[in-house]
């Protein structure tokens, strides 16, 4: 493979994810649950249509308690325009917060910021 195709394989990933796990705070615990309450999450408030990055209505956030825990998820569009984010892409993007990151996590792909956040106590 030339140099200038495996820079452009990996450029092209970067652009594409850019992922963080937290290093500490409140571990997710029964990850079953907290997969659950992601779907919840994604049915009650944070599927729809969202405005540009930087708009009012470019960002939504969900708490959630389970287990004496505050389930905390977000979601940002990182794009311009009004883009709808289905049930399947918000439960997708969640649940890779919470398979991924012990400790909650934020990741951005080509269009969504997801953000997987467990703390202690109650919403």
């Amino acid at each position: 493979m030339k140099p200038t195709t495996i820079v452009s394989i990996i450029a092209g990933f970067a652009a594409t994810a850019n992922a963080g796990c937290y290093s500490g705070g409140e571990p997710w615990g029964d990850k079953a649950t907290a997969l659950a309450k992601a779907e919840q999450a994604c049915r009650e408030s944070l599927t729809g249509t969202y405005g540009s990055s930087g708009s009012g209505n470019g960002h939504r956030h969900r708490c959630i308690n389970a287990n004496n825990k505050a389930l905390n998820f977000e979601i940002w569009h990182v794009k311009g325009g009004d883009r709808n984010l289905a049930l399947a892409e918000c439960k997708d993007g969640l649940q890779k917060e919470v398979n991924g990151c012990n400790t909650g996590g934020d990741t951005t792909y080509t269009n969504w910021r997801y953000k997987g956040d467990p703390n202690a106590g109650n919403c």
